[in-house]
C-alpha cells in the first residue's frame, strides 16, 4: 500500500508539468520566429516578401500609433489609414507638377523607310533606295497627351470664357480674396455685389471691368485679378488624320499644338493646307511646311470649342535625291519651281554638280521621259510637275591639274601640275623623304 501511494504522488504531477513546459516553450518559439514591427514596416515599404508573423498594422506602423493613442486617458483611439499613393498631376494649378515629355525626351523610334504609296515606290525603284516623305518622321510616334501644359503665361488676347477660374483680390473699403468659376451664363458672382458678366471680355481687360461694375456699389479698393485654372474645350480632327477623332484640349492650344499632338496626317493627308473650319466657315490655311523648312509660326490661330482641324487630301508630290543637304518626297504648290524644291531641300550639298541635273517625269500617266541639263537661271525658274523625280548628281572624284605625292615623305598629299614639272619639283632636297628606322 505505502508503495502505491509512493508512485501515485510521483507520476501524477507529470502531465501537469509536461502541459506547462510545452506552453512555455510554445511562446518561447514564438517570441523568437516573430520578427519585429520595425522588421515588418521596413519589407513593406521596399515591395519584398513580408516575413510570417507580421500583421497588417505590424506593416503600416499602425500598432504602435494605437497603442500611443490608448495608453493616453480621455483619448478616443482613431483608425490610422494607410498611405495612399497619388499621381503627379495635381488638380490644384499652384501645386501641379506634371509636365509634358519633350521630344529630346522621349524614346527614339527608328523605323526602316518603307514605300506606303505607289509614288513612294516608284521613287525606291528608280533611285536604288526608299525616300521618307518630308515631315512624317515627326509623328512616328502616338501622341501622348493632346492638352498643352497650363504652366505657361497667359496671353492678353485670351477670351474670359465658361469654366474659366479666376482669383480676386480686394482690399480697401471692401476686403475679399475670392476664388470664382465662371458659369454657363458667363457670370461670376461677388458676395455683396452680384453677379457680374465676364464671358468675351478679353483678359487684358478684365481687371478694368470688373472695376467698373464694383464702383456702381463700393469705392476707395483696389483690386486685382489673375487666371487660377484654364477651361478645356472639345475639337475635332477629320480628313486624312491619322488619329482621327474628338479631343478635349486646354483653351489656350493652337493649331500648330493640335497637329503635333495629334498624330498629324497620314501619307494621303497634307502639310501644306491644313485647315481649321469654325460655324460652317474655313477661318485659316496653315502651310506647315512654312514652320518646319523656315520657322514661320506667324499663321498659327488659338483654337475654340467646336472648331473642325481638317486635313484634305495631298496634293502634288516631288522627289528630290542626290546631292541635296534632305533628300526626300515634298508635296509642292501648283506654283513650286524646281529652284522652290531645291531650297525646300536644304539646298545642294557640297559635292553637288550644279551642270548636271536630271528630272524624269510622266506625261499623260502612259509615259515618262528624262531630261538632263544645268541648274543655271532658266532651270530654276521650271515649273514642277506632279509625280516629278529630280536627281542632283555629284562631282566625279578626278583632277584635271593635279599630280599626288604619297610613300616615306614628309608632305605627302596632291600638288598643282604645271607643263615641264619634274620629280625633283616635288622633292628638292633629302630633307624631304623620311627613313625607315
Amino acid at each position: 500500500m505505502y508503495v502505491c501511494k509512493f508512485v501515485r504522488r510521483i507520476f501524477l504531477p507529470l502531465p501537469i508539468i509536461a502541459v506547462l513546459a510545452g506552453f512555455s516553450l510554445a511562446q518561447d518559439t514564438t517570441s523568437i520566429a516573430r520578427p519585429t514591427q520595425s522588421d515588418c514596416m521596413a519589407a513593406a515599404s521596399s515591395g519584398g516578401t513580408i516575413p510570417a508573423g507580421c500583421t497588417q498594422e505590424d506593416s503600416l506602423g499602425g500598432t504602435s500609433m494605437r497603442q500611443q493613442q490608448e495608453s493616453v486617458p480621455g483619448t478616443t483611439p482613431t483608425l490610422v489609414q494607410s498611405p495612399q499613393l497619388t499621381t503627379g498631376r495635381s488638380e490644384s494649378p499652384e501645386r501641379e507638377t506634371w509636365a509634358p515629355v519633350n521630344p529630346s525626351q522621349r524614346e527614339k523610334v527608328e523605323l526602316p523607310v518603307q514605300p506606303h504609296t505607289e509614288f513612294e515606290q516608284i521613287v525606291a525603284d528608280t533611285i536604288g533606295r526608299p525616300l521618307p516623305l518630308f515631315g512624317q518622321t515627326l509623328f512616328v510616334q502616338p501622341p501622348s497627351t493632346f492638352a498643352t501644359t497650363t504652366r505657361v503665361q497667359v496671353p492678353s488676347d485670351y477670351v474670359i470664357g465658361p469654366d474659366d477660374e479666376l482669383q480676386i483680390h480686394i482690399w480697401g473699403q471692401i476686403n475679399a480674396d475670392l476664388r470664382v468659376v465662371v458659369d454657363r451664363s458667363g457670370q461670376i458672382y461677388i458676395p455683396r455685389v452680384g453677379e457680374i458678366s465676364v464671358a468675351g471680355v478679353h483678359y487684358s481687360d478684365l481687371e478694368q471691368h470688373l472695376k467698373r461694375e464694383i464702383l456702381r456699389v463700393f469705392h476707395n479698393f483696389t483690386l486685382t485679378v489673375s487666371i487660377g485654372r484654364i477651361r478645356s474645350i472639345q475639337v475635332f480632327v477629320v480628313g486624312q488624320a491619322r488619329y482621327p477623332g474628338t479631343y478635349t484640349i486646354s483653351s489656350l492650344s493652337t493649331l500648330v499644338n493640335a497637329i503635333f499632338a495629334s498624330g498629324g496626317p497620314t501619307s494621303q493627308g497634307s502639310l501644306r493646307d491644313v485647315q481649321v473650319q469654325r460655324d460652317g466657315k474655313t477661318i485659316a490655311h496653315l502651310d506647315f511646311y512654312e514652320l518646319l523648312v523656315k520657322g514661320d509660326k506667324s499663321k498659327d490661330v488659338r483654337l475654340q470649342s467646336g472648331d473642325v482641324m481638317y486635313y484634305p487630301p495631298v496634293g502634288p508630290l516631288v522627289a528630290v535625291a542626290g546631292s541635296v543637304n534632305t533628300p526626300a518626297i515634298y508635296e509642292v504648290t501648283h506654283e513650286s519651281s524646281l529652284g522652290d524644291a531645291i531650297e525646300i531641300a536644304g539646298g545642294l550639298s557640297t559635292v553637288a554638280d550644279s551642270n548636271k541635273i536630271t528630272l524624269e517625269r510622266m506625261g499623260d500617266h502612259d509615259s515618262r521621259t528624262v531630261m538632263e541639263f544645268p541648274l543655271d537661271a532658266q532651270s530654276r525658274a521650271m515649273l514642277l510637275k506632279d509625280g516629278d523625280i529630280v536627281r542632283v548628281l555629284s562631282i566625279v572624284p578626278r583632277f584635271s591639274n593635279a599630280v599626288t605625292l604619297r610613300g616615306n615623305v614628309v608632305n605627302p598629299g596632291r600638288y598643282p601640275w604645271t607643263p615641264g614639272m619634274r620629280v625633283r619639283d616635288l622633292k628638292p632636297n633629302a630633307q624631304a623623304l623620311l627613313t625607315r628606322t
